[in-house]
This record gives C-alpha cells, sequence and structure tokens, in this order.
C-alpha cells in the first residue's frame, strides 16, 4: 500500500465528490488534473480550516487528499477535527506528504484513521487507482448503508402488520408446530382462555401438508366448540412462507366470522320465515273458504228449519236447533280469525275498545263441550274493557 509505482489503469474512473486540502497551489492543480474525470466534483482548499469550511457546507463528500505539512493547522489536527463530527468521521481520508515519510510519522497517520499515506509527487496510475478503489468503496458502502436502511424498515412495518392486525397469525414450522404468533392471538386467549393454536392446526392437517407440498394458498372455514358451549366460526388461509434460506415455513392467518356469519344465518331465517308465512297465509285462505261452503249450507238450512219448525216442535226442540245456529255463528268467526291470525305481521290490526266480557262469553262458548266435560267452572266480575285486538284476545 506504501510502494509509489504504477500499478495499471482500472477500466473506468468512479464518480464522487472529492476534496483536495494542500498550501501549494501547484499541488493543487497537479492533483486535480490527475484525478478530475466525468462524474467527478473536486474540491479545493489551501488550508485546514477552509477544508472544514467546505465540509460542512457541502454535502456527500466522497474522499479527502489531505496534505500532511500545513502552515497553521497541520493534517494530522484536521483529521482529527474531522473525526469528531459526526456527519464527517467516516468520509475516507489520503494522507500526502511531501517530505521522506517516518515510521512514526505514518503510524500517526493510521492511528487517526486514514485510509492510505504517500509520498507527493504519486505516482499518478497508483494515486488514480487507489482513489478508483476508495471510491467505488465508499459507494457500495453508501448502498449497502441504503438496502440495510430500506430492509430495516420494511421489517419495522412487517413487525407493525403483524403487531396491529386483527387476525390471528400464526407461524408454523415444517413439523406445523406454532413457533409465533401475534397480539390478536393473544387477546382471544384473554377472552378464551382455553383456545391454543392446537385447536385450529388439528382441524387443518391435511391442508398443511397439501400447502407444504404444492406453495399455493389454502383456505377452510374452521367452527370451534368451546367447554363453555360457545360456538365460534372462523375463516382460516393458510400461505406459504420462505425466508432467506431458511426452512420453508406456513402462516396461517385466521379471522373470527362468528358474528357475520350468524347475521347471515339470521337473514337466512327470516327469509325461511317470510316464505313460511306466505304460504300459511294461502293455505289458511284456502281452508277457510272450503270450511265455509258446508258451513253455509249447515247455517241455511238450520234457519230453514227453525222458520219450519216455529211453533210446531217443543221448546227442547227448538233449543237444539238454536244452539245449530249459534254454533255456526261461532264456527264462521273462528274461520276469520284462523284467516286473520295468518296475517299478523304482514299487515297491522289497530286496536279498538274491547269488552272483556264479552270475549270471556265467547270463549266459553266455544269450549263449552270441554268445559262441560272437564267440569271447570268460570267465575269473573266487573272486567274492564281494554284497547286491543278482540279476535287476538280470543284466541288467547
Amino acid at each position: 500500500m506504501l510502494m509509489q509505482k504504477s500499478t495499471g489503469n482500472m477500466s473506468s474512473p468512479e464518480p464522487g465528490k472529492i476534496l483536495i486540502v494542500d498550501d501549494d497551489t501547484y499541488h493543487l492543480y497537479i492533483y486535480t488534473k490527475i484525478l478530475e474525470a466525468p462524474g467527478r466534483d473536486i474540491h479545493i482548499a489551501q488550508s485546514g480550516d477552509e477544508a472544514l469550511k467546505i465540509l460542512m457546507k457541502e454535502e456527500g463528500i466522497s474522499l479527502i487528499l489531505l496534505d500532511v505539512k500545513m502552515p497553521g493547522m497541520s493534517g494530522f489536527d484536521t483529521l482529527i477535527l474531522i473525526r469528531q463530527n459526526k456527519k464527517l468521521r467516516d468520509i475516507p481520508v489520503i494522507f500526502i506528504s511531501g517530505e521522506h515519510q517516518t515510521e512514526a510519522s505514518m503510524h500517526r497517520g493510521f492511528q487517526l484513521g486514514a485510509y492510505d499515506y504517500i509520498l507527493s509527487p504519486p505516482d499518478e496510475e497508483y494515486l488514480k487507482n487507489k482513489v478508483n478503489v476508495i471510491l467505488a468503496l465508499n459507494r457500495q458502502k453508501k448502498e449497502l448503508s441504503h438496502k440495510t436502511e430500506e430492509l430495516s424498515r420494511q421489517k419495522e412495518q412487517l413487525e407493525a402488520i403483524f403487531t396491529t392486525v386483527p387476525s390471528l397469525l400464526i407461524v408454523l414450522d415444517k413439523e406445523a408446530t406454532a413457533t409465533t404468533v401475534n397480539q390478536a392471538f393473544q387477546h382471544i386467549q384473554e377472552k378464551y382462555p382455553e383456545i391454543s393454536t392446537h385447536h385450529f392446526v388439528s382441524q387443518l392437517t391435511e391442508e398443511i401438508k397439501t400447502c407444504f407440498l404444492t406453495g399455493r394458498p389454502i383456505s377452510k372455514q374452521l367452527n370451534l366448540e368451546l367447554d363453555d358451549q360457545t360456538s365460534l366460526i372462523f375463516d382460516s388461509v393458510i400461505s406459504p412462507m420462505q425466508i432467506g434460506k431458511k426452512n420453508p415455513e406456513l402462516l396461517l392467518t385466521i379471522t373470527d366470522v362468528t358474528d357475520s356469519q350468524l347475521a347471515a344465518d339470521l337473514r337466512k331465517t327470516m327469509r325461511e320465515l317470510e316464505y313460511t308465512n306466505k304460504e300459511m297465509e294461502q293455505s289458511a285462505y284456502s281452508v277457510s273458504h272450503d270450511l265455509n261452503e258446508p258451513l253455509r249450507t249447515v247455517e241455511g238450512f238450520a234457519n230453514l228449519l227453525s222458520q219450519h219448525c216455529k211453533g210446531k216442535v217443543d221448546s227442547k226442540t227448538d233449543e237444539f236447533i238454536q244452539l245449530i245456529q249459534e254454533g255456526a255463528v261461532r264456527m264462521k268467526r273462528m274461520i276469520k280469525d284462523i284467516l286473520d291470525y295468518s296475517r299478523i305481521g304482514t299487515q297491522d290490526t289497530p286496536l279498538e275498545p274491547v269488552d272483556t266480557v264479552q270475549v270471556i262469553d265467547i270463549v266459553t262458548a266455544n269450549l263449552a263441550r270441554a268445559i262441560d266435560e272437564s267440569q271447570a267452572q268460570i267465575f269473573y266480575k266487573d272486567l274492564p274493557k281494554v284497547q286491543a285486538d278482540e279476535s287476538q284476545m280470543i284466541k288467547l
């Protein structure tokens, strides 16, 4: 590294921003001529103070060529101040000495962090190659730093996603063993302590094997029954995950869809109920129509019989005929009530004042035979009128 001989040309000059510091104007001119090339920005300074001002003003200085012996502030003193500045401390420095270099002087230069220590005038090709290598290394170092920063940023983003995503995340190794879970999984364990990764992995044995073999994501819905009879529904997605040269892993993403599934089931039930109600209404209308026909015949003949036998039969026969007529009327009312009941929920029935005594009279008449057979006794007194649907009260 210290030999002053030619080492051959490099293919192309490396671009960069160079600062040359020397109190000798001729040396500045020579070094500038040797190092100037397309893509290079060369700055010059004739003292340590001037060099420091340029360094504080200019961004992106890639290399400093620094004379050791200068009036006022020496090259060594200048480098000491450069290394004390956090912004400047990593800039490569090559010392150039116009005097015979001593072992102590060289040792001092390298001790301060110089990349090289060469005599002036230097071998032209050696200086070109040396600067080219340092600029290339510095560029690669900056690129690596940028890539490291980008990777660090991406890592932070992934960690933030892994931490904040509401879905449960489980990382599985090649043995299908859970190696990592996110905070969402920890939260659901706080709510349901009995839940473990095994509850999910055990339901996905075949899917995990297939995902490892094919490298393709697989979806499946999972049902979980807890000890307290709580039923939970989850959507799961198994995705392959390869990080560097590590063994392949799987990412199991689990989303709790219990509430949305229950809502969907409720909507389905409501649709089925609506369909059933329509069918019941149609059926009730058909039945009421079919029952009304023979009932009108019974009622008609009972009326004719009443008129024909009026005053010609005993009182007992008149009572029987009257019971037939009253039964026909009650039957007509019951058929109408069945039809009205089938329409509940499809139309609003206005509430009206209802005489509860009259309601009881109708009900006891409808249930007369059952009351007689059971020898039941019905007691009531001074019942009020209420706002209600009379037909519904009768059914009740």
